[in-house]
């Protein structure tokens, strides 16, 4: 809300852009008026003014790709390929390999796995396959079935 101190307050004749809390509390005391805004352009131009929420912030850019190994919360070893303002969260050697992860943090991988026993994702394969060739058969049953 945009408001010109009166004479009762310090910054008499100042016009001054603010919050509409602020600017009502001002105006019920007696120390301003409220200035109402000539076009929508200019009350755009004094909303950008004050700036950005600071919540409201892009994720830090980086230039090229940034290879980089730790472990997750749960221990389980991750590789992550961070990219302009992007972060890719890699949990499989082969998946890592296949991105061009870079051999040293392959390496740090591996020693992390090597710590953590066997690779998560790896020994969790065979059996999603498993799965997965269960949910095909029973597909086809029931399309059999139909027929």
């Amino acid at each position: 809300m945009k408001i010109r101190y009166t004479a009762a307050s310090p910054k008499a004749g100042i016009e001054e852009h603010l919050n509409n809390q602020t600017a009502a509390t001002l105006i019920a005391a007696g120390f301003a008026v409220h200035v109402p805004y000539k076009s929508f352009v200019e009350f755009m131009n004094a909303e950008h003014r004050q700036g950005s929420d600071s919540n409201n912030v892009n994720p830090p850019q980086v230039q090229g790709v940034q290879w980089s190994c730790s472990t997750k919360t749960n221990g389980r070893p991750i590789i992550f390929r961070k990219s302009g303002g992007e972060t890719a969260r890699i949990e499989d050697e082969q998946q890592a390999i296949q991105y061009g992860a870079p051999e040293s943090v392959l390496k740090q991988f591996r020693e992390l796995v090597a710590v953590q026993g066997v690779n998560a994702a790896e020994a969790a394969r065979p059996e999603q396959v498993k799965r997965e060739a269960e949910e095909k058969l029973g597909t086809w049953q029931a399309i059999y079935r139909r027929a």
